[in-house]
């Protein structure tokens, strides 16, 4: 899943998801084509979110493993 989330967030800051997300406002893209990728709201807050859930398991696997030792 990190692997999947790094691409997202290559494509997401690549010069190529402005391109398709400009190529979609205009009308280029096939009108079946998924396209949730393009919204911008949408890939920010899940990138933010997954920032917060991996930052928020690493404090929980820091505490669990300083009970331990």
């Amino acid at each position: 899943m990190r692997r999947r989330i790094g691409e997202l967030e290559s494509y997401y800051a690549s010069r190529q998801w402005m391109t398709d997300f400009e190529d979609d406002a205009q009308g280029k893209l096939p009108p079946d084509l998924k396209r949730g990728v393009l919204s911008e709201d949408a890939v920010y807050n899940l990138l933010a979110d997954n920032d917060w859930l991996m930052e928020r398991i690493r404090r929980i696997a820091e505490c669990a493993g300083k009970k331990r030792g």
